[in-house]
């Protein structure tokens, strides 16, 4: 006579854990998977979510490399004798810098190994 316990529980089978299973999953799989996720997709962003994915995995979006190009117009010469206001200009730098001017600012001179009282 059998139980009702085993009835009501039938034995589940025993599936490896996914870092023990040997799956193989091909790009046409993949392809299905999302297919049907677009299927189901409750939103707009859902939707495009899964088009971007299906566009990536078949190599329709181009691999855009950043263009860097470095473009030196002046002749090393000419850097060499401009004068400090012409370089600082060339660099985008204020000429105020060059200034010989005292700094107009209170000072206090403070020996080695005292605290300034603020």
């Amino acid at each position: 006579m059998s139980s009702v316990s085993s009835i009501a529980s039938p034995r589940q089978p025993e599936v490896a854990p996914p870092q023990e299973l040997d799956l193989e999953v091909t790009r046409n799989q993949l392809n299905l998977l999302l297919l049907e996720a677009h299927k189901k997709s409750a939103t707009a962003t859902e939707e495009v979510a899964a088009i971007r994915e299906l566009g990536k995995i078949n190599g329709l979006y181009e691999k855009v490399e950043p263009d860097i190009t470095i473009n030196i117009q002046h002749n090393v010469h000419k850097l060499e004798v401009m004068s400090d206001a012409e370089l600082l200009k060339l660099a985008g730098r204020e000429e105020t810098l060059l200034t010989n001017d005292p700094i107009d600012a209170d000072f206090e001179e403070v020996e080695y190994g005292e605290e300034s009282e603020e």
